[in-house]
């Protein structure tokens, strides 16, 4: 059994991904699978961008709390849940199992171990630190480390636990931008790894190079580039991720020195890359805003809508012009936050004629009021929630309005299935499967609109080019039907209900009832 995995590992690293697929899924269907071998089976699939056959190899959600008393291989599997829900996009489900594990593992009186357990802390923190929530994921580190400092020695000997520990530490001083402490982990990591696997040579020059970028020190940063690129040339194919990193630092150093030519060559080549390797959405993202700073004309209008309003919330969005609405920049990282452009009355984004621009929606309301009352072309507005087509005028349920909106935001990209559901429902379904369902019977309603959404390998995407006049709102928090209807002194103007969209003149009057008492309306 094990040298199934064995080999697919090995084709893995060789970069042949769809033969390591099809080894996997030959392992999954002459075996019975329990235990690490699940565990494995599910990080192999991962590897390659398989998030539904990962998600699938480990089986039904195990909740900590549904359990009296969980077994090793149980709690090893539940983290590898929560590790995976977080990397599909599953932020809020994944955070929740992460505090459960937490709680219980502090509560429980059996002793544990494995490096699931072992690890734990690590995955939360850095789990963490994709939120923001810095505070929190040095907390996270030093569990971890007195975890780490309690393991048995044959254990540590073979987790490289030390080497995470550090790898970890530096994400976090990094994001903060406290360079004493970050070169500090660096360079723990450096004298670690000596003598260990071409891995983490790989990992602490891009991790040197991306701190020189940091502190704008392009020369060094391209001595350590040039000695990743060394290590990559021997083994094509070995580090997808770590390559991708790569190409897009090499873009960032030349845009440096306003080599824009070979920039997007980096670029481009990256993005080819990240694309067949991954499904991930932020990492196209990042090469997108850099290719938009220095060669728009080279991204497609989807490309652009994807950067500027992805559902995979992303601190490139905020760069890309995006208003913060609300949301603490002390939760970007610091270097995100030296070049967040300055304050605009932009609140929504406004895509016609092949272009997006950052708009005032209260300035936009009377032209959007002459579409809809002209009816003479299709246009959609997201931050409404209203959808006018050539035959029919549409105000979205609050259900249908989330849906389209990631669907939509996520341009060419499209976005996963579980992203989705966890956009629109949040927590609401424990079980995946459960809010799978519901959203699958949204979209259906939403296709009976004549939006043309489809379902490929997982991801959703909808075609919205014959909808002349798009707008998609900046701030996710305030979407809803009372914006059509509010006047510059915060008022509604019932008359925009009842005449331009059709409203009944008692559900007009239920909704400002409503609108007032949450504070919507004056």
């Amino acid at each position: 059994m094990k040298d199934y995995l064995q080999e697919a590992r090995k084709l893995i690293m060789a970069g042949e991904h769809q033969a390591a697929m099809t080894l996997l899924d030959k392992f999954q269907r002459k075996n019975k699978i329990e235990g690490q071998d699940r565990i494995t089976l599910s990080g192999l699939y991962r590897s390659i961008g398989k998030y539904d056959k990962a998600f699938k190899a480990l089986g039904p959600l195990i909740l900590t709390q549904a359990n009296d008393q969980l077994s090793q291989d149980e709690l090893n599997v539940s983290v590898a849940q929560a590790r995976l829900l977080n990397a599909m996009g599953c932020k809020f489900l994944s955070g929740r199992l992460f505090f459960e594990i937490d709680l219980y593992l502090k509560q429980t009186a059996q002793s544990y171990s494995g490096q699931p357990i072992l690890f734990f802390y690590n995955y939360f923190a850095n789990t963490l630190i994709e939120q923001g929530h810095m505070v929190e994921a040095r907390e996270m580190m030093a569990l971890f480390k007195k975890s780490i400092e309690r393991a048995p020695h044959e254990q540590l000997a073979s987790s490289n636990a030390w080497y995470y520990y550090h790898e970890t530490s530096w994400r976090i001083e990094s994001y903060l931008g406290n360079f004493s402490e970050s070169d500090f982990h660096l360079e723990k990591l450096h004298e670690l790894i000596k003598s260990a696997e071409l891995y983490w040579f790989v990992i602490y020059h891009n991790r040197k190079a991306c701190q020189c970028i940091y502190q704008h020190d392009f020369t060094q940063a391209r001595e350590q580039l040039d000695k990743t690129a060394v290590l990559l040339q021997q083994h094509p194919g070995a580090f997808p991720g770590e390559q991708i990193f790569w190409y897009r630092m090499m873009a960032q150093s030349h845009i440096e020195k306003g080599e824009n030519e070979i920039a997007v060559s980096f670029l481009q080549t990256m993005l080819s890359k990240s694309r067949a390797v991954s499904d991930a959405p932020e990492i196209i993202i990042g090469g997108f805003y850099y290719m938009d700073k220095i060669a728009p004309q080279l991204l497609t209008l989807g490309d652009r809508v994807a950067l500027r309003n992805h559902p995979n919330s992303n601190y490139f969005s905020y760069l890309a012009g995006r208003a913060l609405g609300g949301r603490d920049a002390n939760l970007l990282p610091f270097w995100c936050r030296e070049e967040l452009p300055g304050a605009s009355e932009g609140d929504c984004w406004i895509v016609q004629d092949g272009a997006i621009t950052a708009k005032s929606y209260l300035k936009e309301r009377e032209k959007i009021l002459a579409l809809i009352a002209e009816h003479t072309s299709p246009m959609i507005d997201l931050v409404s929630g209203i959808v006018q087509t050539e035959e029919d005028k549409i105000i979205l349920s609050d259900v249908q309005h989330r849906t389209l909106l990631a669907i939509s935001g996520a341009g060419s990209l499209s976005v996963d299935k579980w992203s989705l559901m966890e956009f629109v429902y949040r927590q609401t379904f424990l079980q995946v499967e459960t809010g799978l369902d519901r959203l699958a019977k949204v979209v259906t309603g939403l296709r009976k609109m004549g939006l043309d959404i489809t379902l490929t390998n997982n991801d959703y995407r909808v075609d919205l080019s014959n909808f002349s006049f798009q707008v998609f709102p900046m701030i996710w928090h305030q979407i809803g039907i009372h914006n059509i209807s509010i006047q510059a002194d915060g008022r509604i103007d019932r008359e925009v209900l009842e005449k331009h969209l059709g409203v009944k003149a008692s559900t007009a009057k239920s909704w400002l009832t409503e609108w007032k008492k949450k504070g919507l309306a004056a």
